[in-house]
């Protein structure tokens, strides 16, 4: 610092001290600035690396525990009856029955299924992340937080069932997640802007009509782009609202299809959706009480579920740790305040498309739970994991914020631990 205060005085023999002082200042000021945009960068591409690591080891497990839950109870009825049962039992679901019945006849069924595997998680992982960026870019640093929490088994428990879940559940979230994104990015070209807006109403359509999950996940890619509308300048809301109508009516187009189609599922009828309008009190109760699970009440009860008293419970520690050491040295410095009011849009934003997206579950009298019900959480699990970091980071805020990266790695590692023993030691459905 001191041969450059120099430099800038021999260099400028008559200027004052104080103006030697601002210029010296000011140019301190851009490098630490062009200092923080590699470490930025670098953070990124770390917390990327370490997401895809960790799901790669999910994925490995799910290999190794193949076939469990559902991938196995197919596998036994097109034994016992040939490929008949796969119509039998999702005929109600076309495109999925068409594409299990194409893989199976050419072997594929196998290899296709642990890259759908990996590609799927790890794809939830980024949308969470990017969704964290998009409502908290003060502290798009931190993003990694809630995309772990969303791709380990901590809110949902079904991570290593390597086919059903994720053509059935999975894929079709994640491809609506995918395509609202495109509609929510601003482009400065008119032919980018349309081929965009008409990509990403294809992959949410076609996403409706793979599964049901998808309803959730558009109920959240509708509050997204009514918030954005809400937010633009009135040029550009104008337009945003053309497409959320665009979007409204895909979505409902592609589910009325969906619903006729579903002949054997009568929970996925509007007309089914009606009768539970006779239980209709008991729907705020059911909606706070699913928010409150996935958010607060799922984190506390994974932090107390934390023991040491058995071997498997010793190897999630450790399983923990590691993966605590891994996250925290990401984040040794940076530490800032969480401000609620400065945020609260964006708090709104999240869960008024949480309470949206639990409409649909409730009136297809779904109910998330843990094992195998905990599926229900998929469509979600961007939301509630990006509320439950938020909430933790406001709780920790201070000093003590590097407590969240911390508990986040440690839980994340831990139930990954836990959960695959779980499977291993009973594949037929743990």
């Amino acid at each position: 610092m001191a041969a450059n205060w120099d430099c800038i005085s021999r260099s400028t023999p008559g200027l004052n001290p104080q103006r030697a002082g601002r210029i010296f200042q000011s140019r301190m000021n851009a490098v630490m600035q062009r200092e923080d945009l590699i470490p930025q960068d670098r953070l990124s591409l770390y917390s990327i690396l370490l997401l895809t690591g960790f799901v790669t080891l999910l994925t490995v497990a799910a290999v190794h525990v193949y076939p469990t839950w559902d991938d196995g109870r197919i596998l036994v009825l097109i034994r016992e009856s040939g490929l008949a049962a796969i119509q039998t039992n999702y005929g109600d679901r076309p495109i999925f029955a068409f594409l299990l019945t194409t893989l199976f006849n050419h072997h594929l069924l196998f290899p296709v299924g642990i890259l759908f595997h990996w590609l799927s998680w790890v794809a939830m992982g980024l949308i969470t992340m990017h969704l964290w960026r998009l409502m908290f870019p003060s502290y798009s640093k931190l993003a990694l937080l809630p995309a772990l929490l969303s791709v380990a088994p901590v809110l949902c428990k079904v991570q290593f069932v390597l086919l059903t879940i994720v053509f059935l559940c999975l894929l079709g979230p994640v491809l609506t997640f995918l395509g609202t994104f495109l509609l929510l990015k601003d482009y400065s070209s008119g032919k980018r802007r349309t081929l965009a807006i008409v990509s990403g109403l294809a992959l949410i359509i076609f996403s409706v009509l793979l599964s049901q999950y998808s309803i959730s996940a558009a109920a959240i890619g509708f509050v997204l782009l009514i918030a954005k509308a809400i937010r633009n300048k009135k040029a550009g809301r104008h337009q945003t609202m053309i497409v959320t109508l665009l979007f409204a009516v895909g979505v409902v187009s592609a589910f009325l299809v969906f619903s006729q189609i579903a002949t054997t599922s009568p929970e996925f009828r509007p007309s089914f959706a009606l009768q539970s309008f006779r239980t209709i009190e008991l729907a705020p109760f059911r909606l706070v009480s699913a928010l409150y699970q996935g958010t607060i009440g799922v984190f506390l009860q994974a932090l107390g579920g934390v023991t040491l008293a058995s071997k498997r419970a010793v190897l999630g520690f450790i399983s923990g740790l590691t993966m605590c050491g891994l996250v925290a040295a990401l984040y040794r410095t940076g530490g800032n305040d969480i401000s609620f009011r400065d945020h609260l849009p964006s708090v709104i934003t999240l869960l008024v498309a949480a309470i949206l997206a639990l409409i649909p579950l409730v009136l297809m009298d779904r109910t998330p739970g843990p094992g195998w019900d905990s599926r229900f959480w998929l469509p979600l699990l961007p939301v509630l994991s990006t509320l439950t970091v938020f909430g933790l980071l406001y709780v920790v805020r201070g000093r003590l914020w590097l407590l969240a990266p911390i508990l986040c790695g440690f839980l994340a590692g831990y139930w990954a631990m836990i959960e695959a023993a779980n499977a291993f030691s009973n594949p037929g459905g743990y």
